[in-house]
């Protein structure tokens, strides 16, 4: 009884627990953020991604995390210019919008306050839009920095998958071309300007900061400078290591080969017929005899055959045996 409630038990967990629920597969194609940088040191972000889902989904969301002594607001989401309700949770932002099995663009806009920082000889823009916390993938992000008037004299480089991706445009607009950054990876942008093109912001420290950046960017270009070497040392010593490998395998079988041969001719040679009968260490009664079967009719009767298979005698009939010609010192008794 006690075995058969338990049973009944488990039958109901089984029945009436929820059923899992099937993870939404999703992928962002292309994500493409551009950055205003305002002279009163206030940046304006609009954000177009372009997200491919597979199944259903209820929205999208995204992480903004401001850097110390920034802040982040106004933060609004639209699809084809009508607007989709958000809502945050601490740094999370949640935009609703629900569907299946669609592809859809989203543009997201919000302002960083206080968004840059003032030295006395340069005016940055150091920001980081992704970082190991981010947990999708993006095929494709492009960043753009546009500066509050046209300028020449422009410092730009990025960290990690933003390393080497700036190029500099006419008018001083910095286009970061990252490609594919996937998941959990960093990616500072650093863009740094002449600081009278912001007079209306505030000094951040009254020091100058144009050496350290620069001093920065030799850094990270050093850095990039030594991957490349490594990758070019690498292709260049793949080849011979692919031949070397191959060489090698090509000599194993070879030395598995001769093994193989010299294994061939050896049994050809200890046993040259294809197929063979061993010699007979004992004859049969004999071994009958050592095993410990049979009575003496028994080994009389495998006497006769062991001598009838090795030719010695012939079989006339069930009841008479006789000597085959030619055989010596065979002599048959009567009992």
């Amino acid at each position: 009884m006690r075995n058969f409630m338990i049973t009944f038990l488990l039958l109901l967990g089984v029945i009436f627990s929820p059923l899992p629920v099937q993870a939404m597969d999703y992928s962002i194609e292309h994500m493409e953020i551009h950055v205003y940088l305002h002279d009163d040191g206030n940046v304006s972000v609009t954000e177009d991604q372009i997200y491919s889902f597979d199944g259903k989904f209820n929205g999208i969301t995204r992480t903004l995390i401001p850097k110390e002594n920034a802040k982040i607001t106004d933060v609004k989401a639209t699809e084809n210019g009508k607007s989709l309700k958000i809502k945050q949770d601490d740094n999370e932002y949640k935009i609703y919008r629900s569907g299946r099995d669609e592809k859809i663009t989203v543009t997201l806009t919000y302002t960083i306050k206080n968004g840059m920082e003032r030295y006395t000889d340069v005016a940055q823009f150091y920001w980081p839009f992704f970082d190991e916390r981010n947990e999708s993938d993006y095929e494709n992000l492009d960043i753009y920095v546009h500066p509050p008037y046209q300028t020449k004299d422009v410092i730009a480089f990025g960290y990690d998958a933003a390393m080497d991706a700036e190029n500099v445009e006419s008018g001083g607009l910095v286009h970061f071309a990252m490609g594919k950054v996937p998941a959990e990876t960093k990616g500072d942008v650093r863009v740094a300007y002449d600081p009278q093109l912001f007079p209306n912001m505030k000094l951040t420290e009254e020091k100058p900061m144009r050496g350290k950046i620069l001093a920065e960017k030799k850094e990270q270009e050093d850095k990039q400078a030594a991957f490349e070497h490594r990758k070019n040392v690498l292709n260049n010593l793949a080849p011979y290591v692919i031949a070397s490998f191959s060489l090698y395998f090509l000599a194993l079988l070879v030395y598995a080969w001769r093994r193989k041969r010299i294994t061939r001719m050896e049994v050809e040679r200890k046993f040259p017929a294809p197929y063979f009968i061993p010699d007979n260490e004992m004859s049969l009664p004999a071994t009958i005899s050592y095993l410990g079967s049979g009575n003496g009719v028994e080994l009389l009767s495998a006497s006769l055959l062991d001598l009838v298979r090795k030719r010695y005698i012939k079989q006339v009939d069930d009841r008479t045996f006789t000597v085959r010609t030619g055989v010596q010192n065979m002599n048959m008794r009567r009992y």
